[in-house]
C-alpha cells in the first residue's frame, strides 16, 4: 500500500507533484569579506590558502556566485533581502544601528 501524502508533514522532502525529492539547501553567510584584487601578493594569497581551508573547502565543494547584486551596503539590511526578494525600503530594515 502506497504511502498516504497525508502524513508526510514535510514537503521539502517530496514533491509529489513529480514524485522527485527535493534537496536540502544550507545557506551560509559571511560578513568581512572582499573579493581577492588581481594585483594581490603571492605572499597573500599564499597565507589566505595556508590559514584558511575551511574557506577553501567552501570555494571547492559548494556554489559561489562571481557575480552578485546586494540589497544594501550594510551587512544586517542585506540578509532580509536575500531571505524576502523585496528591496530594504520594502522588508524595512534599513539599517544596521551597531549590532551587525
Amino acid at each position: 500500500m502506497p504511502d498516504d501524502p497525508a502524513k508526510n508533514n514535510d514537503p521539502a522532502k517530496n514533491d509529489d507533484t513529480t514524485g522527485t525529492t527535493r534537496p536540502d539547501v544550507v545557506i551560509i553567510m559571511t560578513d568581512e569579506e572582499r573579493a581577492a584584487p588581481p594585483y594581490e601578493p603571492e605572499e597573500l594569497r599564499a597565507w589566505r590558502r595556508d590559514m584558511l581551508p575551511g574557506r577553501a573547502w567552501f570555494d571547492e565543494n559548494g556554489v559561489s556566485f562571481a557575480r552578485h547584486y546586494t540589497g544594501s551596503l550594510a551587512c544586517v539590511p542585506s540578509r532580509p533581502t536575500l531571505f524576502t526578494g523585496q528591496y530594504p525600503d520594502v522588508h524595512g530594515v534599513t539599517q544596521t544601528d551597531g549590532l551587525g
